[in-house]
């Protein structure tokens, strides 16, 4: 029992009216983190640059190092350079690190542990959102066109086309919803798609920022205490060409709706009834933003982070590299997201109009006008959301048993239970089981049932569940895990029930047409069961066969619906 997914989720519970009234109320809250500045460096050689800054004397130094060592006299100049901007790096960050001595201090560890908790926090979030990426591209539209969004949902829904399609086929209301989705989106202006893509660019910045192992930053930043530590320069310097590198791709910074999406998405047990507490736990979000970027830039400028590199690596060209944060692709995602989510929209269409049709079927075969469902176990009773399986089995299964089978079939099976002469002894034993079973499982079968009516076992934890949540989507989840455990239960008996029923029609058919010597083959008395009525005891076994099959034939279809 699958639950609904994320977008439809949140698009049950944003209707257009609240998704504008929510933003109208978010309005409030301010990113005041300004863009990120690094001091990567423009392209070209450093070294040609130090060349030229280089005194006479300090070239002829060189010159004669480089006659005495046999070093290429470039090599030269570039070894002199970097022990120069080491000397240089290390007076001004002293209370940071020491080149001479290879360490990094603690206080080099606390500038960037502030930077390591906000971007946790930030992307536990962040990670949620792009384990769906499509679904959260499709929100965040609604979000930043909320009437395409509504447009789309709308005239893509078959259940709110199917009234004005004069038709009721299926294939015909699939193209419908196909000609209004690609209608819809060929309408959206290459200005708009631009605008947006401005916006998901800054999510895309965002998240390509926060892959960094912040995680292992940070546990390298600390002893076993947690408190931050001297750590030797080669230990940290491939995780700060890693950070270097995110660093200089962490250009596009993500606008306020995209935070405000993020919130969303990822909380979505969260009750959006109270706008101003979600507001206040969105601003909070906003702070940790922001400060995470003001640690960024102050780090930035504190510690000349790429020219300790270029001294490290020993390599006055070291440059960071450029990281693709991708978000081009983004329309197609979207595009996909509402091909994938009308045509599951339409099997599910498809699917409850079959299972209408299979209630018409059973009912007629049950000879009631009305499908009798179950009183409790059924669609509807705990709520829109909240999905059942299995209910139209096994009601069918139970009312066949009390109309069908104990009425016209069971004395019948009764007979042959009481006056049969088996050949075999399994056989025997196996129709007294299986005919046995079916009144012990059907009865099992509606005592699940039972237990969901307010007095039973699963009916008092979904209003324990109800009475203690104040949040409706953390009821409807918590209600779905306790009908799911129900659908569990109900599940066992069903497949012990097939076995069972299988087993028994086997028999009835060795019964009336099994060869000589075959499997099923049961009775030794079969002529002269029942005494002088024997022919009609043979008449209503061929018509109790035929039933029973009909039966297990519709019970299997209708198993297959829901499956």
């Amino acid at each position: 029992m699958a639950p609904k997914d994320n977008f439809d989720q949140l698009v049950h519970a944003l209707s257009d009216t609240e998704r504008i009234n929510l933003l109208k109320k978010l309005e409030s809250i301010h990113i005041d983190a300004p863009e990120i500045q690094d001091e990567a460096e423009s392209e070209g050689s450093v070294l040609e640059s130090v060349r030229y800054n280089l005194g006479f004397i300090e070239k002829i130094i060189l010159f004669i190092r480089s006659l005495l060592s046999n070093k290429p006299y470039q090599k030269m100049q570039e070894d002199f350079f970097i022990e120069k901007l080491s000397k240089q790096i290390d007076k001004k960050c002293l209370s940071y690190f020491s080149i001479e001595n290879g360490d990094f201090y603690p206080e080099f560890g606390d500038e960037l542990l502030k930077i390591t908790r906000s971007a946790l926090i930030l992307r536990e979030m962040v990670q949620n959102t792009m384990n769906d990426k499509a679904g959260f591209i499709s929100f965040l539209m609604g979000l930043i066109k909320p009437k395409l969004q509504s447009q789309l949902v709308k005239e893509t829904d078959p259940y709110i086309l199917e009234p004005s399609i004069e038709t009721k086929d299926g294939i015909e209301i699939r193209r419908v919803v196909e000609r209004n989705r690609e209608r819809i989106l060929d309408g959206f202006s290459n200005d708009d798609r631009d605008a947006v893509y401005k916006v998901i660019k800054g999510f895309y910045s965002l998240s390509s920022f926060l892959v960094y192992p912040f995680d292992q930053l940070a546990s390298l930043l600390h002893n076993s205490l947690g408190v931050p530590r001297v750590v030797p320069m080669s230990e940290l310097k491939p995780l700060l060409e890693h950070l270097m590198d995110r660093f200089y791709s962490f250009r596009i910074l993500p606008e306020k709706i995209v935070l405000e999406a993020v919130y969303l998405y990822s909380n979505q047990e969260k009750s959006l009834d109270d706008e101003e507490a979600l507001a206040g736990e969105i601003s909070e979000l906003a702070d940790v933003y922001n400060s995470m970027i003001v640690a960024i830039r102050k780090f930035n400028h504190l510690i000349p982070l790429q020219k300790l590199l270029k001294v490290l690596s020993r390599d006055l060209d070291y440059t960071p590299n450029k990281i693709k944060i991708g978000g081009e692709e983004w329309f197609s995602l979207y595009r996909r997201f509402w091909e994938n989510r009308n045509l599951k929209m339409m099997n599910k269409f498809q699917k409850e109009r079959k299972r209408e049709e299979m209630m018409i079927l059973a009912a007629s075969f049950l000879r009631k006008d009305e499908y009798p469902e179950f009183e409790f176990y059924k669609r509807g009773a705990w709520g829109g959301d909240v999905t059942v399986s299995r209910d139209l089995s096994a009601s069918f299964i139970v009312n066949f048993i009390q109309l069908n089978f104990l009425e016209r079939m069971n004395p019948f099976f009764k007979l042959i239970q009481n006056d049969g002469e088996f050949y075999k002894e399994q056989n025997m034993a196996e129709y007294n089981d299986a005919y046995g079973s079916l009144f012990t499982l059907q009865r099992k079968i509606r005592e699940v049932d039972e237990a969901m009516s307010p007095n039973g076992a699963y009916g008092r934890r979904i209003q324990e569940i109800r009475d203690s949540s104040s949040a409706d989507l953390v009821a409807t989840h918590e209600i779905q895990k306790t009908v799911e455990s129900a659908e569990l239960e109900l599940g066992k008996q069903i497949m012990d029930f097939n076995i069972k029923a299988d087993l028994l029609i086997n028999l009835l058919w060795g019964i009336l047409f099994g060869e000589v010597g075959g499997r099923y083959d049961s009775l030794s008395n079969l002529g002269y069961i029942g005494g002088s009525s024997n022919d009609r005891v043979i008449m209503s076994l061929n018509n109790i066969y035929t039933e029973f099959k009909k039966f297990l034939d519709l019970l299997h279809q209708i198993q297959d619906l829901e499956k």
